[in-house]
């Protein structure tokens, strides 16, 4: 599935600390923040944290990986 290589790609991304070309919304902040304290959490423990969505959780990660 090319949704789940590219949440492995960014989870990646994240754990080697490459930095973002712009500022994050605290709603991004929140999910960087969880999947670089944890590379393996899934999307659905991402959602329970944040008190959002499964679909919100991914279209945050889409817009995280455009500001790589």
């Amino acid at each position: 599935n090319s949704s789940n290589s590219n949440i492995l790609l960014f989870f990646e991304f994240i754990r080697t600390n490459v930095h973002l070309k712009t500022s994050l919304s605290e709603q991004e902040q929140m999910v960087y923040n969880l999947i670089a304290t944890n590379d393996k959490i899934s999307k659905s423990e991402i959602a329970k944290r944040i008190n959002k969505s499964e679909k919100m959780v991914q279209r945050t990660i889409s817009f995280l990986l455009e500001k790589t």
